[in-house]
C-alpha cells in the first residue's frame, strides 16, 4: 500500500527534496521504490545538484562507509550526477578527490561518467591533485571553479626557495605551473572556469610567461597554443602580470570577470606603469574579439592606478556590457589627487569609462570613496546623472548615491541594492527597505565599541569574582550583541576568553539557548607555553563551554599562538623536569624562568607528553560533543612535533581523516 507521501506528484516532490540537503535526500528516499529513484536522477542531473561537501555536519565516517558507497553502487546515480563541490573549510574531502572520482585502485575510469563541474574551494595542493584535475580537465569537465587556501601556496614558495633561493621551481611549483599552461592551452576543453590565486606571490602570477625545470637550468617561455573551448573566466589575482598574459592564450573569451586582492598595481613603480601604458602594444580587440562582458572588481588608490584603469578600460572598449565596483582605501597620500575631485556622472565618464566607446549597452557600477563632509552635495551628484549625455543616451540616469556619515563614505552605484548578497556598512540612507536578496550583513558599528572589544582583555583579565560593576555592564553589552540573532548558526569570536566572561557574569542577559544553534564556531585562544599563570590555563574551560551551550556544534576552528593542545594538565615531575607549565611568579626571575621553560619544551619527552596531552584533548572533545565532525586549528610546530602528531593520530583516530602540517591540524572525524 502507497502512502501519501509516495502518491504526491513530481513538482510537490521536487518542492521538498528542495528544503533538503544531498545526503538527507539519499538517506531517506533513495531505493523507496523505481519512482524515487528516477525523479532523485532527474534531480542530480541538473546542474549544481550532485555530491556537495561545503558545509558543516557531513563526517568522514558517514561519507565513507555509507553515502559513497550507495551512490557507488548505483550506475544510475553515478551517471546522473554532473556536479561535485568539495570544500575545505569542513572537511579535507579534497584530499580523497582521486579515490572518489577514481576508486581505490585510482585508475582513469571515472566512476561518474557525465560529471561536468567540479567546485574545489579552499583546498590544499598537492601533485596527486594536479596530476587529478589535468586528467578531468583534458578528457572529463567543462567548468572547473579553484580557490586554494593561503598554505597551498606557501609550500610552493617554501620548496622553490629550498630549492635554489627562489630562482629554481620546486617540483611541486614546476606541476602547478604546468597545469595553469594546460589550462590555457589546446589539452583543456574547459568552457568556463573560476581561478582564485589571490594568496599566492610574484612568481605564481608571472607563471603564464615563464617556468623553468626542477631539475635543471632550463627556463621554457611563451605558450605552444591557445585555450579555444573557453568562453567564461574569473580570476581572482594579486598582480596585474597573471591578467596580462592570460589575454593571449583565450581568443575566444566571452566574458571576462577580474577581482583584485588589494589594488591594480599593488608592488609596481608608478614610473614602469606609465612607462608601460606609453609604450606601443595592440590592443585587446585583436586578441579577444568575441569579449561581450567584462567586470573589474578592486582598488584604486593612486594617480598611477587611475591610469593603468583607463588603458585597462581602453582595452575593453568593445564589449556590450561593464561592471565595475571600485573603491579606495581611505588614506590620503600625495600621489592621490584625482579621488579628491567631486564625484558625479562627468567624473565617471571621464575616468571609469573607456576613452572610445563602440559596442557598449549596459554600463553598471558601484563607486565608494573616502569624501569631505564639507563639500558633498548628495542632490547635486544625483542630478548631474540625468543631464549627462552618456546616461542620457543609455537610458541609465536611475543612479543611487547615499552619504555614510560615520566613515565619510560615498557610495554611487547604477544598479539597485537588489543585487547584494552581502553588504557592508549598515547606514541610515533610504534604501534600506528594498533589500528582499540580502542574506549577510556587516556592520561599522560606532568606535567606542570597537574599543570596548579591543579592551575586553583589559578589562577581564581572568575569571574571577573579583570584577567591578562597570566591567559587567560591558559583559552584558556583548551577551546582548550575541543574543540578537534569531537562529545563530556561525560564530566568530575574536577571543575565546570574551565569551567565557560573558558566560560567567552576563549570562542572565545572554537570551536563553542563543547558542543551542551554533554549528560552527572559531575562536582565538591562548597559548598553554606563554603568558601569564591564568591565561595558560583558559583552555580547559574549552570543551565544558562548547558541551553545555552549544551541543550542536558541528564544526571548531582555533587561532593558537604556538602548539596545537588547548588544555595544560595535571603538572608532574619526570627526571627532575617539568611537562606541564608550572605557575611561575611575577618578579625579576619571571622571564628567566619562562625561558628556561620553553627550551624544555624541546626535548623528546617533552614532545611525548604534549602528544598524550592533545590526544586526551581530541578525545574529551569527541566524546562531549556527538555531532562534531570536523576541528582545524591554527598554530606553529617543529617538523618533530609534526611527525609526533600525525603517529597518534594513526594509532588513536585511525578511522578519522587528517592533514598535519607545522602550522595546521585538520581532522575529519
Amino acid at each position: 500500500m502507497k502512502t501519501k507521501l509516495e502518491i504526491l506528484p513530481p513538482e510537490i516532490l521536487s518542492i521538498i527534496f528542495s528544503y533538503l540537503s544531498w545526503n538527507e535526500i539519499l538517506e531517506s528516499f533513495w531505493l523507496l521504490n523505481t519512482r524515487f529513484d528516477s525523479l532523485i536522477c532527474s534531480l542530480f542531473s541538473v546542474n549544481k545538484t550532485g555530491i556537495i561537501l561545503n558545509k558543516p555536519g557531513i563526517s568522514y565516517q558517514k561519507f565513507s562507509s555509507t553515502l559513497f558507497p550507495l551512490i557507488c553502487n548505483s550506475l544510475s546515480l553515478c551517471s546522473a550526477i554532473k556536479y561535485i563541490h568539495f570544500d575545505g573549510l569542513n572537511s579535507i574531502s579534497y584530499d580523497i578527490i582521486g579515490q572518489i572520482l577514481f576508486g581505490k585502485n585510482n585508475t582513469k575510469n571515472i566512476n561518474f561518467p557525465n560529471l561536468k563541474s567540479l567546485n574545489l574551494t579552499e583546498c590544499s595542493l598537492s601533485e596527486s591533485l594536479i596530476e587529478t584535475l589535468s586528467f578531468l580537465i583534458q578528457n572529463q569537465l567543462n567548468q572547473l571553479k579553484l580557490k586554494f587556501n593561503e598554505e597551498a601556496f606557501a609550500l610552493i614558495e617554501a620548496q622553490t626557495k629550498y630549492c635554489s633561493g627562489g630562482l629554481k621551481s620546486g617540483k611541486l611549483m614546476y606541476r602547478w605551473q604546468q597545469f595553469i599552461h594546460q589550462i590555457f592551452s589546446d589539452d583543456s576543453q574547459l568552457i568556463s572556469l573560476e581561478l582564485d590565486i589571490s594568496k599566492s606571490s610574484y612568481y605564481i602570477h608571472k607563471c603564464l610567461k615563464s617556468y623553468s625545470h626542477p631539475l635543471s637550468n632550463a627556463t621554457f617561455y611563451e605558450f605552444h597554443s591557445c585555450s579555444a573551448m573557453l568562453r567564461y573566466l574569473h580570476i581572482h589575482i594579486k598582480h596585474r602580470y597573471f591578467l596580462e598574459d592570460l589575454i593571449l592564450c583565450v581568443p575566444n573569451l566571452e566574458e571576462l570577470s577580474v577581482q583584485f586582492q588589494s589594488s591594480l598595481t599593488i608592488f609596481t613603480e608608478p614610473e614602469s606603469i606609465i612607462q608601460m601604458i606609453k609604450s606601443p602594444h595592440e590592443y585587446w580587440f585583436n586578441k579577444v574579439p568575441k569579449l561581450k562582458y567584462f567586470t573589474l572588481k578592486s582598488h584604486v588608490d593612486d594617480d598611477a592606478e587611475f591610469a593603468y584603469l583607463k588603458w585597462l578600460l581602453n582595452n575593453v572598449n568593445h564589449v556590450i556590457k561593464l561592471k565595475l565596483h571600485l573603491s579606495n582605501s581611505g588614506i590620503w597620500r600625495a600621489d592621490q589627487t584625482i579621488w579628491k575631485s567631486m564625484i558625479d556622472a562627468d567624473f565617471i565618464v571621464k575616468y571609469f569609462l573607456p576613452d572610445e566607446i563602440m559596442n557598449l549597452k549596459y554600463f553598471e557600477f558601484y563607486i565608494c570613496s573616502k569624501c569631505n563632509t564639507l563639500s558633498y552635495d548628495m542632490e547635486k551628484t544625483i542630478n548631474s546623472f540625468k543631464t549627462n549625455k552618456f546616461f542620457v543616451d543609455h537610458e541609465s540616469t536611475n543612479v543611487h548615491c547615499f552619504y555614510d556619515e560615520n566613515l565619510s563614505y560615498q557610495h554611487i552605484f547604477s544598479f539597485g541594492p537588489n543585487h547584494f548578497r552581502h553588504f557592508h556598512g549598515l547606514c541610515n540612507h533610504s534604501y534600506g527597505d528594498d533589500w528582499p536578496y540580502i542574506r549577510q550583513i556587516y556592520i561599522d558599528c560606532h568606535p567606542s565599541l570597537y574599543l570596548f572589544l579591543e579592551r575586553l582583555d583589559v578589562y577581564f583579565p581572568r575569571p574571577c569574582s573579583s570584577v567591578s560593576d562597570e566591567d559587567k555592564v560591558r559583559a552584558k553589552l556583548f551577551a546582548r550583541l550575541i543574543s540578537m540573532p534569531v537562529q545563530l548558526k556561525y560564530l566568530h569570536v575574536g577571543q575565546f576568553e570574551w565569551l567565557l566572561y560573558v558566560i560567567l557574569y552576563a549570562s542572565d542577559d545572554l537570551r536563553q539557548n542563543a547558542l543551542t544553534s551554533v554549528v560552527y564556531a572559531e575562536f582565538c585562544i591562548s597559548s598553554c607555553n606563554r603568558g601569564n599563570n591564568e591565561s595558560i590555563h583558559i583552555g580547559k574551560h574549552l570543551v565544558p563551554l562548547l558541551n553545555t551551550h552549544m551541543p550542536n556544534l558541528q564544526t571548531l576552528k582555533l587561532w593558537r599562538p604556538d602548539d596545537f593542545p588547548w588544555t595544560s594538565r595535571t603538572t608532574y615531575c619526570l627526571n627532575q623536569f617539568l611537562f606541564v607549565r608550572p605557575n611561575f611568579k611575577t618578579g625579576h626571575f619571571y622571564w628567566s624562568a619562562l625561558m628556561r621553560w620553553m627550551k624544555l619544551l624541546a626535548t623528546s619527552q617533552s614532545i611525548n607528553e604534549h602528544v598524550t596531552t592533545f590526544e586526551q584533548d581530541l578525545y574529551e572533545l569527541v566524546d562531549k560533543l556527538k555531532r562534531f565532525t570536523f576541528l582545524e586549528i591554527h598554530g606553529k610546530v617543529s617538523y618533530e612535533k609534526v611527525e609526533a602528531y600525525r603517529s597518534m593520530t594513526q594509532n588513536h583516530f585511525s578511522q578519522c581523516r587528517t592533514d598535519i602540517q607545522t602550522t595546521r591540524f585538520r581532522l575529519w572525524i
